[in-house]
């Protein structure tokens, strides 16, 4: 699919013009799958705070060497965002400094602030849902302590 962006300046004339061809990097039985797994995690953190935003979400957290800087990337249904903490002069910020304790308090704060129109991701329609065990992979109850849910 290709679309068209462009910039105007004060009296109407475009001044830059952008086509943007889109193309499918993953198929969408692959994406759904990940996307499921990066839900995991965050579906966690649902327990501890009890203020949780009104859609579903899915992450991914990171950390560099030495902790000189880490990461948080959130997104919901509608909107994908990412903060990134670290010192100016690229020192380390300390021992057990950990993205849950410091970016995603950030995220989700902001994620409580806007709300999401679309509440639930879609997924492939081709794949279902199983529970397994997360430890043994092998599948397991919902009643299971290690149950988790994937798409296969």
């Amino acid at each position: 699919m290709t679309t068209h962006k462009w910039i105007k300046d004060k009296w109407g004339s475009k001044i830059y013009k952008q086509t943007i061809e889109e193309e499918r990097a993953v198929a969408s039985r692959v994406s759904s799958q990940v996307a499921k797994v990066l839900g995991l995690g965050i579906n966690r953190a649902k327990t501890i705070h009890k203020d949780w935003m009104d859609s579903e979400a899915i992450s991914k957290t990171g950390t560099t060497n030495e902790s000189r800087t880490c990461w948080y990337i959130g997104s919901t249904p509608t909107l994908t965002t990412a903060v990134y903490i670290g010192c100016d002069d690229n020192q380390s910020m300390g021992k057990n400094v950990y993205p849950i304790r410091t970016a995603f308090p950030i995220w989700l704060a902001l994620h409580r602030a806007v709300s999401s129109p679309i509440k639930k991701f879609l997924y492939d329609p081709s794949l279902h849902e199983i529970v397994i065990n997360e430890k043994s992979g092998q599948m397991a109850d919902r009643s299971d302590p290690d149950a988790i849910e994937i798409l296969v």
